[in-house]
């Protein structure tokens, strides 16, 4: 039996009005959830995935002078912080420094010696370049520096007040790391430090010292400084941090890391804060 032509009609009434009606309902949905992602983005989550909002502070750290003694290199492995080794070349401990820190993760660079003006009474030792060296002379010597230190990622210089006040001569080393890949980050012991124009001009990857953290080789000042960091996080995002391998320093470090950590100071390989200038 056909059923009546206006029932059907109605049949079809309510079927139009049910697909409006969750038309409606998905439009409304979707705002929601819109509006929803909105707030989360700005509140730093998003449908339950955390975002962090505000950058953590981080340093890293760099102790100079390796390659005399294997000591402190146990002791710096033993920390088991991320610590950047820089080694100086064509001493008795520089190649196996060198291989006991990749062996244990540890970053290495070279602590490439260079002229200071106090020079002879100030010896940066072997391996050292000169403002008077030839471009020759000097690419030669660098080479042969960078052979002496397995491994590296970059370098540093060791005293070079002199030198790196040399722009001409600065240059031919930079472009000569650029070549290899490798980063240098300028100790900063003269004020003017020609490293930073350098850098931007041949390209490549740098970085500055912020505090040589045990001038003195007392614990105490040390660890002060490194407290102190802690007391003005709030004034600064990244440091690099120099030190050497006294025995106070070490101690330093190693009562001051937990608390770092506890204050949300993130401890980083050296490699990460370093990038070409702009």
């Amino acid at each position: 039996m056909r059923k009546p032509k206006n029932h059907r009609v109605k049949r079809r009434i309510v079927v139009i009005c049910i697909g409006i009606l969750f038309l409606l309902f998905a439009s409304v949905s979707f705002s929601f959830l819109s509006q929803e992602e909105k707030v989360a983005k700005s509140s730093g989550t998003l449908l339950g995935n955390e975002t962090t909002v505000t950058e953590k502070n981080r340093i890293a750290f760099i102790i100079d002078d390796i390659g005399y003694d294997p000591a402190p290199v146990h002791k710096i492995v033993q920390l088991d912080i991320p610590i950047t080794l820089s080694i100086l070349p064509h001493c008795p401990y520089s190649r196996k420094a060198a291989a006991e820190a990749a062996l244990n993760g540890l970053e290495v660079i070279l602590h490439l010696p260079m002229e200071p003006y106090e020079y002879p009474e100030k010896n940066p030792g072997e391996g050292a370049l000169f403002t008077h060296m030839t471009k020759g002379e000097l690419i030669d010597l660098l080479e042969e520096d960078i052979e002496a230190v397995p491994a590296i990622l970059g370098v540093n210089n060791h005293m070079g007040s002199l030198f790196m006040e040399s722009e001409d001569k600065l240059t031919i080393v930079f472009s000569e790391l650029k070549k290899r890949n490798l980063f240098f980050v300028d100790s900063y012991t003269t004020s003017n430090s020609m490293g930073r124009r350098v850098a931007k001009k041949t390209g490549i990857v740098y970085a500055s010292r912020n505090i040589f953290i045990d001038n003195n080789g007392q614990y105490r000042d040390t660890f002060e400084i490194l407290d102190n960091l802690i007391k003005t996080r709030d004034r600064w995002k990244t440091l690099i941090l120099i030190g050497h391998p006294y025995g106070s320093t070490l101690e330093a470090l190693k009562v001051i890391t937990p608390l770092l950590m506890a204050k949300g100071i993130d401890i980083v390989p050296l490699s990460t804060l370093v990038k070409p200038i702009s």
